[in-house]
């Protein structure tokens, strides 16, 4: 059975993400944001994703030293390999895809 994320993923056309300073320590938001950003890409029903960066810059989410890269760090100690690189390359994506309107902070 799917669940509430992926069934509301399924139901809507656009999705807002809000991404802030400690978004990358949950895992519950990286395994969301992945679901969201592989239903895009992989379904045939893409999805809209806008994203809003609150106090965070997108290219910290791939920068190799920062908040973002130290608990993803972090994450490889308790997590599978498969799942931090699920999480690396959805934020890649949501990096990629950055509309600076939607910045709290210049880039």
């Amino acid at each position: 059975m799917p669940s509430k994320v992926a069934m509301a993923i399924y139901q809507v056309d656009v999705i807002v993400v809000v991404i802030s300073e400690n978004y990358a320590s949950s895992v519950r938001c990286l395994n969301v944001l992945a679901e969201i950003v592989e239903h895009s890409l992989f379904r045939r029903d893409p999805k809209t994703i806008s994203t809003v960066f609150y106090e965070v810059d997108p290219g910290d989410l791939t920068r190799s030293n920062g908040k973002f890269a130290d608990d993803l760090r972090r994450h490889e100690e308790r997590e599978t390999p498969e799942n931090v690189t699920r999480w690396r390359s959805a934020l890649e994506h949501v990096d990629r895809k950055a509309d600076p309107r939607f910045c709290s902070r210049n880039r």
